[in-house]
């Protein structure tokens, strides 16, 4: 059986059996057993949604600053089942906090590799520059190269003949100093 609810000017249609989850309306259908036309209530009709829908399901987020009007309804509830919006950001806050630390932890410690890394290649780039300064065999030449040999000699054998500046005509890998023949000699 269905009752009609004007609460403030709205109309609710609502199951009889769900009404008397509340106490009020409980007492109000034990005194009178007929209902005509409709039951009048001066209440908030927005605030009436709530507990229309805490009647239907308990376990409805039933805003924690509205319990009063649970209480005009003769609803009985716990009070710390009621849904705080403050308790929840507080648990997200919390959450999130956990969260921010593990990644600031997380780019602590990629900072740390990072800086190790840098180290590394510093180092890495101070043995380059010593290994740039070596001299080129080529006799005559002031190249400095980090190779055996400068660009400019590179696939030359640097064997050469002191008494006339001759070199040897052998070719060479580019990896290479000597070709075959004078790679023996030394």
């Amino acid at each position: 059986m269905s009752i009609k609810l004007n609460v403030s000017g709205r109309i609710f249609l609502v199951q009889k059996d769900i009404l008397c989850r509340s106490q009020l309306f409980t007492n109000m259908f034990a005194d009178c057993d007929t209902i005509d036309d409709e039951i009048m209530i001066y209440r908030s009709s927005k605030l009436f949604e709530h507990v229309y829908a805490y009647l239907l399901d308990d376990k409805y987020p039933y805003p924690k600053k509205y319990y009063g009007e649970l209480d005009y309804y003769l609803v009985s509830y716990k009070m710390q089942s009621l849904f705080d919006p403050i308790t929840r950001l507080r648990s997200t806050i919390e959450d999130d906090k956990e969260e921010i630390k593990s990644s600031i932890v997380d780019v602590v410690d990629a900072i740390n590799e990072t800086k190790h890394c840098v180290k590394n290649i510093c180092s890495d780039v101070a043995v380059r520059d010593k290994q740039i300064d070596v001299e080129c065999p080529v006799m005559g030449c002031t190249s400095r190269c980090m190779l055996p040999v400068c660009d400019e000699h590179r696939g030359q054998c640097c064997h050469h003949y002191d008494w006339d500046n001759y070199r040897c005509p052998n070719p060479i890998d580019e990896h290479e100093i000597y070709c075959y023949c004078h790679n023996d000699e030394l």
